[in-house]
């Protein structure tokens, strides 16, 4: 004989399950036409050259090619930096540059991450942002790194084990 107990789990597990397949149902469905619908009524060509790339419901390993562009300003004439460089360099990224912090006009202190939508940020959070360039795991670790918090203690860290503020040593006259 079941129980009353282990009957009402039953019916509760088949409640949750018909929710999330109505959830999915809607989301796949209705949501996914009507927003796809907007979304071409708004950007045409882009949205639709942007889902011949990224499928739905599932992220991509590499970013996506259409990504912003975007600049990782690192000091080549400091060892460790030129060792964060490089590393960013062997890893492909999609759509960031790799640039001399020397040859910066604003006069660097730290690693930096420049977009053209005006994005800047410095040190951990550059680091975290040009991440996502990378690759899934790695951007995974760049948004953690971003939240409030823990890209602060982060930074902290990172100062104390000495890559802090530093300016850049002069180069020769920037090439043209």
């Amino acid at each position: 004989m079941v129980s009353s107990r282990a009957r009402g789990a039953t019916q509760l597990d088949f409640r949750f399950a018909a929710a999330a397949a109505s959830c999915v149902a809607y989301g796949a469905g209705l949501a996914a036409w009507h927003e796809g619908t907007q979304l071409l009524s708004r950007y045409g060509r882009e949205w639709t050259d942007y889902r011949d790339q990224v499928r739905a419901w599932l992220p991509r390993i590499r970013p996506y090619p259409g990504l912003p562009p975007a600049d990782l300003h690192v000091a080549a004439t400091c060892e460790r930096c030129d060792a964060v460089g490089r590393w960013f360099v062997r890893r492909r990224p999609v759509s960031l540059r790799i640039q001399p912090a020397e040859r910066h006009p604003g006069g660097l202190r730290r690693m930096t991450y420049e977009r053209a939508d005006g994005l800047r940020t410095q040190g951990v959070a550059a680091f975290a942002h040009a991440a996502q360039h990378l690759h899934l795991g790695w951007a995974l670790l760049g948004w953690v790194l971003l939240l409030p918090g823990v890209g602060w203690f982060a930074q902290l860290c990172a100062d104390a084990f000495g890559a802090g503020p530093a300016r850049p040593r002069a180069t020769g006259p920037a090439e043209t």
